[in-house]
Order: structure tokens, then sequence, then C-alpha cells
């Protein structure tokens, strides 16, 4: 060591040091004697006399060329340290290179208190998948952590391998979209709460054809919901009408269905329930990469990573069967009889539904009915704008 104002490299040699001493065997009154001949230039002038032991020698060395001040920004330094958008192998770096300033949170005695501080600074989206696990050991958590953010990142990559989900044009002008599209019809198209269309008396193709400009494209600022000019899907009115899954009227949502509670419609398995119409693209993983019309992403329901299909084409909010099955989740019955189409597997027919689910994408938390349905590959299928 040659002296000088370098408090990392101050610190990292005295590390390596005592790590030396520790490997050789060295007896404790040789230390200093070792440690010394290692000094050169300033620091060699520096220490040139002094005697003694080897912790009054780390002390006056660190005095010297590690000051108070730099180790409590240090200190700051580990205490606010985030992951961010650094991977975790690169969090695990400098936490590491931080944490031995801390002496609270290192040494074996304090193995739960860094795994508590290393899951502080983590990022959310693997937070909430670790933190209620309560892993004490901190090679294990790391490594956990570890595999966990390798995967996700994989499946990042692999999905912008396979090009953009959606059309390149906006509007549609792409040769390949979805194999279904909303048709505008005339004015005595209906629009469900939904967002499936039931036509009566519906134009001839021509005439969707001239309205349109061509077959598969969207006119330019129509609305996605129910295709008026003027307004976004997001400001349409016609999206803001709740409509309940049990009883079928306006106002309100399932679980809250006053009918429920007051008991006036039981809601169970019945051969005599009436019947509702629902639609769907894809029921497994494979059909759903099959368009550019759908984005495939990942959710979390109680903590737990599942596969989500976003299809803006869907009426409701589905889950997969296998997915219910493995989470315990509970399942209540619609009053109704719900055939959901898709344009690959034909019409399948359900009444199951889990209520009020606890949805999380992205950090920001939702409370969905999902219908149950027997998806492949897919935990969870929502519907958007």
């Amino acid at each position: 060591f040659h002296g000088g104002y370098n408090p990392d490299g101050a610190a990292d040699w005295i590390f390596e040091v005592e790590k030396i001493f520790q490997a050789m065997g060295c007896p404790l009154v040789q230390k200093v004697t070792l440690a010394a001949f290692m000094l050169s230039g300033e620091a060699g002038v520096w220490w040139q006399g002094s005697q003694v032991n080897w912790e009054n020698f780390k002390k006056l060395f660190l005095e010297k060329y590690f000051p108070r001040d730099v180790r409590h920004r240090k200190q700051v330094e580990f205490l606010e340290l985030k992951q961010g958008e650094n991977s975790v192998v690169e969090y695990v770096t400098k936490f590491e290179d931080l944490v031995r300033f801390c002496p609270m949170y290192d040494g074996v005695g304090n193995e739960e208190e860094k795994c508590v501080k290393f899951v502080s600074g983590i990022r959310p989206e693997i937070k909430q998948v670790f933190n209620y696990q309560g892993i004490t050991q901190y090679h294990e958590l790391v490594n956990k952590c570890r595999v966990y953010d390798e995967d996700n990142r994989a499946r990042v990559t692999h999905y912008k391998s396979e090009g953009p989900m959606r059309n390149h044009n906006k509007f549609g002008s792409s040769s390949k979209g979805k194999p279904y599209t909303k048709s505008i019809g005339d004015s005595s198209s209906k629009v469900n709460t939904q967002g499936s269309i039931h036509h009566r008396n519906q134009a001839p193709m021509a005439s969707q054809t001239s309205r349109r400009g061509s077959v598969g494209s969207v006119p330019h600022n129509n609305c996605f919901n129910c295709w008026e000019p003027g307004h976004r899907a997001y400001e349409c009115q016609a999206s803001k009408v709740i409509t309940c899954f049990n009883c079928q009227e306006k106002g309100h949502k399932a679980h809250e269905c006053p009918k429920n509670k007051k008991g006036t419609t039981e809601v169970g398995r019945s051969a005599s329930k009436p019947r509702a119409m629902g639609r769907v693209f894809a029921f497994s993983s494979t059909e759903a990469t099959q368009s550019k019309g759908l984005i495939q992403g990942m959710c979390f329901i109680n903590g737990t990573p599942l596969i989500v299909l976003y299809d803006s084409g869907a009426t409701h909010f589905f889950i997969s069967h296998a997915c219910v099955s493995k989470l315990k989740l509970p399942v209540s019955s619609l009053s109704f009889q719900l055939i959901v189409e898709t344009p690959t597997s034909g019409p399948v027919s359900t009444s199951d539904v889990y209520l009020k689910c606890p949805l999380s994408i992205d950090g920001r938390n939702f409370m969905v009915d999902l219908i149950c349905l027997p998806l492949s590959q897919l935990d969870v299928i929502l519907g958007m704008d």
C-alpha cells in the first residue's frame, strides 16, 4: 500500500492482508511486522518507527487512510441501497461490498437482519415473491432471488425475440391481425358492458367495407369499444355502465349483487339456468402466439407469479381451472350458464367464478372477478382497451 487519499483502497488492503494472515496461520505477534513490510512510499514513511500491536495498527491505519466521514458515507449508502434497474447479481455485488461497513448486518450472528435488509432493497415484483417466505439464510435467499430474476429476464427476452405482439400500424394496416374484429354495423348494434356486440339486421359486408375503408382496418380516431368517432376507448361512456355477472342487471358487480344478499336468487348449479354469451380469442398459449393482436405477460395472485394474456376482444376476465386448483381459490357459481366462444376451439360452457380476486400487475393491485375456463399453458386472461 502506497498511501495517499484512497479510502476504498485502504479498506480493501486491510481486508486482503487479514485474509492472507488467516491462510498462512500467521501468529499475532508477527502480523504488524509483516503488514508494515508491505507499506511503501508515503505510507511507509508514516509508519516508520511505530511499535504497536495488530489491533492498534489497524485502528491507526484506518484513521489515517479511511477517515470516519468516509465510513459514515459508506454506511448511509448501504442503508439506502436499492436494486433499481440492476440485475440481482449486480445488486448482490454492491450489497456485499458495502455490508462490511455496517457490523450490525454483517457476521454469522446477524444472518436474519442481513436477509431483511437484502429483501428491503430488491424490486417490488421480486420482493412480493420472497418477502412472505421468511428466509433467514442469506445465501439461500440470494440464490433464489437470482434464479427468479434470471428466469424473468429470460422470459422478457424470449417474447421480445418473437417480435412485436401488436400490428406494426396502430390502426391495423398490417396484413396479419386478430382473427376476429368488432364490426361497426348499423345503428341497431348494441354494445354490452363487457365489450361484445349483438347485431340486429346487420348490414352486408359491402356496406361495412365502405364505412371502414377496407376489411380488417379501423377508421382513425374511432373508439375501440363502441366504434363511434370523437373519443378513445378509455373515455367511452358506454364502458362505464357496469353489468352484474349474477343477475345481469346494470349498476353493480356480482359480489355486490342484492339478490345474493337477500336470497331472492340462489347462485347454484341448475340445469334450468339462463344462458349468456362470452368471447375470448385463445384457450392456450399456442393459440395466443399465432396472432400479433395479443400480449402475454405476468401477474400475481396471492404472491404467486402467473402467466397472463391481455386480449382486447375478451368479454370477461378468465382464470384456468388448473390455477384455481393449485392455489385452492374459493369458487362460486353464477346464476346463469356462460357460453364462451373462440374462433379456434369452439364454445365452452361454464358457471364457475372466483369473486373479488386480489390481482397484482407491475406493483399495482386490482380486485377482479375471474370466470373459470379450461385454459392450457395460460393462467389468466384479461380484457383490455
